[in-house]
């Protein structure tokens, strides 16, 4: 399991399990898609020029080779970019800080699943597209997508990560 730390509780340890797994990522895909409908409504032009530099970096290290760190990191800032470009401070919250810590260990498995860096920049360049002509709609619709695709990998990959261990 993975180390939790609770307000007045302190450290214990939690089993992610296929089901908070799958609840988490149902939250995800659902809050990410809202963020991106409200960043197409919302975003400013700094907004857009940010999201443009966090996809070059994500295109530049999938062509780099790797799907390690630097693409992790390009990767986390375009969901954070557009989080913060909704200007909705709960969402903001929400997926910045509340669920970074719990959707973070599960993008780190993404990672391994091969393949998924070439898929993951063409979800993300028509996420980026949609929200570049402010069309809400569709950028939800692509970041649900989005999220559900790498859901479904992330699911196959960690079964068959266990079937591997037994």
């Amino acid at each position: 399991g993975d180390t939790h730390r609770t307000a007045h509780f302190g450290a214990r340890v939690v089993e992610l399990s296929a089901q908070i797994r799958e609840e988490t990522s149902v939250m995800r895909e659902a809050l990410e898609g809202m963020a991106a409908r409200e960043a197409a409504r919302n975003g400013s032009n700094d907004d857009i020029e940010a999201l443009r530099r966090a996809y070059a970096r994500h295109v530049a290290a999938v062509r780099e080779g790797g799907e390690g760190p630097v693409w992790r990191s390009a990767d986390e800032d375009f969901h954070v970019i557009i989080a913060r470009a909704s200007r909705n401070p709960m969402l903001v919250r929400l997926l910045t800080e509340d669920l970074y810590q719990l959707l973070g260990f599960y993008r780190s498995h993404l990672v391994h699943v091969r393949g998924r860096g070439d898929r993951t920049l063409a979800e993300h360049r028509r996420i980026l597209e949609a929200i570049e002509d402010k069309d809400g709609d569709l950028a939800e619709l692509q970041m649900r997508r989005h999220i559900a695709a790498a859901r479904v990998q992330l699911s196959a990959a960690l079964t068959q990560q266990i079937e591997s261990v037994e």
